[in-house]
């Protein structure tokens, strides 16, 4: 929601930054994860951690035009 300079924020703001740290947490643990099973997998696990990562690349990338087409939206 969109904040006027100079006023307090609200619990949108809030809101917003528990699910960006949840959001970052998350793909920090899936990063991880992925890292882990490509290093010590076998070779189907290697594959599944290359599809992991690929998978938190796109939600990296996708994050910053669904945030503003959920501002846009409310």
């Amino acid at each position: 929601m969109y904040i006027a300079p100079g006023d307090p924020y609200g619990i949108s703001d809030v809101i917003e930054l528990f699910l960006g740290l949840l959001f970052i947490t998350l793909i920090a643990v899936a990063g991880l994860t992925s890292l882990f099973l490509l290093v010590r997998g076998r070779v189907g696990e290697r594959k599944s951690g290359v599809v992991l990562i690929a998978f938190c690349v796109a939600l990296m990338v996708a994050i910053g035009p669904a945030r503003e087409l959920a501002s846009s939206v409310w």
